[in-house]
């Protein structure tokens, strides 16, 4: 099992001496050593860097590939985007969502517009933008990312800024995410209940 989660090199060492990733990785082979069917996870990729989280991701997938069920919480909602073929939100103490990722993302509002990221553009014509751009964020010296109303077109936008003297980076579409469906969940109050705050 400790070569499975990629400790077979430190197996004689203390575990005093193993980082908290590698803790973390030595109860998931304690997990694994009567070989269940079914785990239970909590937070199974807190404290890993980045090596370390892509070969847990593997691993979930992997015996998610043996026949197993994986149960998991996370507050990484990119994991269970890419590792979940069933989503559960918990907030306040109650289940406020649960589907495929799919139908998760399908109660959204379908896409939220466009992210348009361009080098170059000076401060002032950044602090100059309007509609249709809805929100301006600075990456880096004169690198912004823009983010385009999903009822305009990115074209213009993209021609404006190369008016501008920017150079484009990147055009990428903006589809609804786990985040959106959580925060969006979270927003709406239990049926029989007041919205947060309303009773203060």
């Amino acid at each position: 099992m400790l070569d499975l989660v990629g400790l077979g090199a430190d197996r004689r060492r203390p575990m005093r001496q193993y980082s908290k990733g590698m803790v973390q990785r030595v109860g998931i082979a304690q997990a694994l050593v009567n070989d269940p069917e079914f785990l239970m996870f909590d937070e199974p990729m807190s404290g890993l860097d980045p090596i370390g989280r892509r070969e847990v991701r593997e691993l979930i997938l992997r015996l998610r590939d043996e026949g197993r069920t994986v149960l998991f919480s996370s507050h990484i909602l990119s994991d269970a985007e890419l590792l979940c073929s069933r989503v559960g939100i918990l907030g306040q103490g109650r289940l406020v969502a649960a589907g495929t990722v799919a139908e998760l993302s399908a109660k959204g509002e379908g896409g939220r517009g466009w992210e348009i990221v361009v080098a170059g553009l000076p401060p002032t014509a950044a602090e100059r933008l309007g509609p249709p751009v809805e929100r301006v964020t600075a990456i880096a010296d004169g690198r912004y990312s823009l983010e385009v109303a999903a009822t305009a077109r990115p074209e213009r936008v993209v021609a404006d800024m190369a008016s501008a003297g920017a150079t484009l980076v990147s055009v990428s579409p903006l589809g609804t995410t786990l985040e959106d469906v959580f925060l969006k969940a979270l927003s709406t109050p239990a049926p029989g209940t007041s919205p947060r705050g309303a009773d203060r």
